[in-house]
């Protein structure tokens, strides 16, 4: 399904082939949601959280969600065509839900790499694929738990039997709205994933937290995920991941 949105270091890409290797479970928890690739593209789990610590993030959701009819056709008739000057009026917040949640997902899919703040030009004049989507948007967020939060906070109070979370944490510095994220974070984060004791975890990450992680959790199952991928410049790169689960 599509996702409403991107976010900046989407696993999008890899997502179906993150899903293949994720356990049974009853509970399915993304604590750093984000654009939430892999939530997008599962099937549904009997208890859904989607979380993170961006309000603008979860209120996008939630408008959605709960929108009634009128309210969504209202959303999908908005201006989707990426142009300079929508792209500047959608910069500002605005106090209606619906209005800023528009201006939200605009930022975030006509910018470069979904930083907002950026447009990306080859995207002028086409027209972006969200209109024709939120129906089925809004049935697959049908009984999803929307929260706004600390993620470690929810790693924690989650940590039980049949309880599956998929980790995808910002990287520390790489875009301006994970300023709250440092290297002293991700150093807590994986202490704290080392303490998990009932719950299964996925965290799919970039190599340079090797160093990190290696020394720290020889018990964790690490495997490495390549794929070719192009950037806002159209130049293909061979991009990697390191997948660590604590399941075999």
């Amino acid at each position: 399904m599509q996702q409403l949105f991107l976010s900046p270091g989407s696993k999008y890409r890899l997502a179906r082939s993150l899903i293949a290797l994720y356990p049974p479970h009853h509970t399915y928890i993304e604590p750093y949601a984000g654009g939430a690739a892999c939530f997008w593209r599962k099937t549904a789990s009997p208890v859904e959280v989607l979380n993170d610590f961006d309000p603008q993030v979860v209120q996008a959701y939630q408008v959605v969600q709960n929108a009634t009819n009128d309210e969504l056709t209202r959303l999908a008739e908005m201006n989707w065509t990426v142009s300079p000057e929508t792209f500047a009026a959608c910069q500002p917040p605005d106090p209606d839900p619906i209005i800023n949640a528009y201006r939200f997902i605009y930022r975030r899919r006509a910018s470069r790499a979904c930083h907002e703040s950026v447009l990306l030009r080859n995207r002028v004049g086409l027209v972006l694929p969200v209109a024709r989507h939120l129906g089925e948007q809004r049935q697959r967020l049908k009984g999803v738990r929307l929260t706004q939060g600390d993620a470690e906070e929810v790693i924690i109070e989650n940590d039980r039997a049949g309880v599956f979370m998929f980790v995808d944490p910002p990287w520390p510095g790489y875009y301006k709205k994970w300023q709250h994220f440092s290297m002293d974070t991700m150093t807590r984060l994986i202490e704290l994933l080392s303490n998990i004791k009932h719950a299964r975890f996925m965290w799919a990450e970039s190599p340079m937290i090797l160093p990190m992680v290696e020394h720290r959790l020889p018990s964790w199952r690490t495997q490495e995920m390549v794929r070719i991928s192009s950037g806002w410049d159209n130049v293909q790169r061979e991009r990697r991941e390191v997948v660590f689960t604590n399941y075999d």
